[in-house]
This record gives structure tokens, C-alpha cells and sequence, in this order.
């Protein structure tokens, strides 16, 4: 059986991304081979309505967050910021321009591993950076520098395959954080590889999913300085630099 050339999977991947599950890493792909058939290129309200769902139930429940309604989009209302991050997200990951901008190419490369003309995105949102970096700035005595930590679900934790739980960071489920030294500074780098991971197909949807969704690579750096501040109190520094950025 010959193999399908890639910019056929390339096509089917830029329409397939607006049928899948737009929360977890782990696709129905069944599910999303009934949507593909019926989606016409372009995210619904019905997807942003279940977008909603899955990250704010508990808004949605006290009623603080209006729900999304038919009609919406094309009244021009705007997703909440997580969720147009996603939609970015998945329109980066089938190399397609991003709807609402929530995404840069990153400043920084990592240091080894970055193979030539390889583009590295990060957020806009300063907020994302500041956030692991005080979630995880109390463990930093502990880190090797030079050494990258896997960060995942507790899940993860518990059965040794990362270091840290992710402190919630929608759109990153499983990732890396680092600590570094260069001229600039000592900072502390996040490393990322956006991907899709179908489970219902075994290899072979492992396979579509790789080629036709390849995904990105996401780094960013938070410099830190001053070798007597205790980071884990040190809010205030991180602050003014969460401004600046």
C-alpha cells in the first residue's frame, strides 16, 4: 500500500482541525470522522458552546458566564481568551493563519535540540509565562540547571513520568520547564510540543494525525536575576517583568 502524499493529508488536516475536540489531546476519531464530513472549513458556535463546557462548567453553573448561543460568531462576539488561544493553537498546527492572534513566534531557541529554520511559537499573553513561573519558583533550588523537567497531569506524577503537575495552564497539557544561563540571565525556559494524540486508531491513526496535523514547538524564557532574592516571595520583580514584556 502505498503511502498518501503529504500534501493530500496536509488538506485533509486543515479541514479535519475544526471537527476535532478542541480541549483534550486525546481525540474520538470516530467522532471526529463524523464531524469532518459535515464541517465546512471554519469553527462553529456549536464548537465554541463546547469549548465553553469543558473549561468554565463551573461559571456556566452560577451563572457568570453567559453560554454560547447560535448566531453568536457571526454577531461578532468573542470566545474568552483560553479559548481563543486554542482556536489559534489548532490553526498554527495545520500551518494556517491564526483567527484571533494569540500566538507569536518565540524570542528565544533552545539550545540544542532546534534544527535549522525551525519556527518556535509562544504566547502573547504574558500571563501564561508568569503563571509556571510562580507556580513552580519555590522548586527552582531543587532544579539542575541545564536539565529540562517533565511537567504533566498527577497522573503522570505519580507513575514517574514528570517531575511537577501542570498548575493548569489550558493548552498545554504535558510539558517541559528548564532552568538557564546565558549573558542576558539566568531564566527559567518552558518548552512545548503541540501536538494531537488519537488513541481509538492504534498506529495507524497515530500515523493521519502526525502527517496531517503536525503540530508546533512552543519555548519561552522568563529571566530572572539577583542571586540573594528569594523567588518564591519575590512576586514583585516578577510582576514589573510580566508588565514589561
Amino acid at each position: 500500500m502505498a503511502e498518501p502524499k503529504d500534501d493530500l493529508l496536509e488538506a485533509i488536516g486543515r479541514k479535519a482541525i475544526f471537527a476535532i475536540q478542541g480541549y483534550d489531546y486525546d481525540q474520538d476519531w470516530s467522532k471526529v470522522f463524523g464531524k469532518f464530513l459535515s464541517e465546512k472549513g471554519e469553527f462553529t458556535d456549536d464548537w465554541v458552546a463546547a469549548m465553553q463546557q469543558r473549561i468554565y462548567p463551573s461559571m456556566l453553573g452560577k451563572g457568570q458566564l453567559e453560554p454560547w448561543k447560535e448566531g453568536d460568531l457571526e454577531k461578532g462576539r468573542t470566545p474568552r481568551r483560553e479559548i481563543k488561544e486554542r482556536m489559534d493553537q489548532m490553526m498554527v498546527a495545520t500551518g494556517q493563519k491564526q483567527r484571533y492572534n494569540t500566538m507569536k513566534e518565540s524570542e528565544y531557541r533552545p539550545e540544542f535540540g532546534a534544527k535549522k529554520g525551525e519556527k518556535f511559537y509562544a504566547y502573547k499573553d504574558p500571563d501564561k509565562l508568569y503563571k509556571i513561573v510562580t507556580s513552580f519558583a519555590k522548586q527552582f533550588s531543587k532544579m539542575e540547571k541545564g536539565k529540562m523537567y517533565n511537567v504533566g497531569y498527577q497522573k503522570d506524577v505519580k507513575s514517574g513520568d514528570a517531575t511537577f503537575v501542570n498548575p493548569g495552564i489550558i493548552g498545554m497539557g504535558r510539558f517541559q520547564i528548564g532552568l538557564g544561563e546565558d549573558k542576558k540571565g539566568k531564566y527559567l525556559a518552558v518548552y512545548d510540543k503541540w501536538d494531537i494524540q488519537p488513541t481509538k486508531w492504534g498506529p495507524i491513526g497515530k500515523y493521519f494525525a502526525r502527517k496531517a496535523i503536525p503540530g508546533f514547538h512552543m519555548y519561552d524564557r522568563y529571566y530572572y536575576s539577583g542571586k540573594k532574592k528569594k523567588l518564591e516571595t519575590g512576586f514583585a520583580d516578577l510582576l514589573r517583568q510580566r508588565v514589561q514584556r
